[in-house]
C-alpha cells in the first residue's frame, strides 16, 4: 500500500526529513555552549557606557557567598566570601566608577573551558589605554560565577 493510498500525500513524506533537520537546527540555536555563556561576561562589559546598570550587570556574575572571589587590580588584592560579600558591590561601584560614561571594548579575547572551570582573558581598550583582564569562572548548576578577576 502506498502512502497516497493511506491518505498521506507523497510530498508530506518528503518533507519529514526537512522538518527533522529544522528541529535540530532550532534546538541548536536555542542552546548555548559553555564558551558562549562565558563570553556573555565579556558581552556585558562591552554593552553600553559604564553606569550603575552596567556595574550591576557585571555583579550578576559574582556570588561570593556561593563561590569565593579573589579580585586584584592596581596593586590591591581583596578576597570575598560569605562573611564579607556585602562589601563587594560598594567597592565595585567605587573602582569601576572611574570609567563612568565611557565604553570598554575588547581588542583580543580568549576563552578556555575545561569541564566546570573556565578562563576568560581579554585586552580591553579603555580611555586610559589597553588593560589586560584575566577572569576565572566556575560553573555552579547552570550559571558561571567569577572566582578570580585580575586587572593587569
Amino acid at each position: 500500500m502506498t502512502a497516497e493510498r493511506r491518505g498521506v500525500p507523497r510530498a508530506a513524506w518528503l518533507l519529514l526529513p526537512v522538518a527533522a533537520i529544522g528541529a535540530v537546527v532550532s534546538y541548536d540555536a536555542l542552546t548555548q555552549s559553555d564558551e558562549e555563556r562565558v563570553r556573555g561576561l565579556l558581552d556585558a562589559m562591552e554593552q553600553g557606557e559604564v553606569d550603575a546598570a552596567w556595574i550591576e550587570r557585571l555583579l550578576r556574575w559574582v556570588e561570593p557567598a556561593v563561590v569565593p572571589l579573589e579580585a586584584r587590580w592596581q596593586g590591591e588584592q581583596r578576597f570575598f566570601d560569605g562573611t564579607n560579600a556585602a562589601e563587594l558591590a560598594p567597592l565595585a561601584r567605587r573602582v569601576l566608577g572611574r570609567y563612568r560614561g565611557q565604553r570598554l571594548r575588547a581588542l583580543r579575547e580568549r576563552i578556555e573551558v575545561d569541564g566546570s572551570s573556565a578562563r576568560l582573558w581579554a585586552q580591553l581598550l579603555t580611555p586610559d589605554g589597553i588593560v589586560e583582564l584575566t577572569v576565572d569562572l566556575e560553573r555552579v548548576d547552570d550559571r558561571w560565577l567569577v572566582t578570580r578577576a585580575v586587572v593587569h
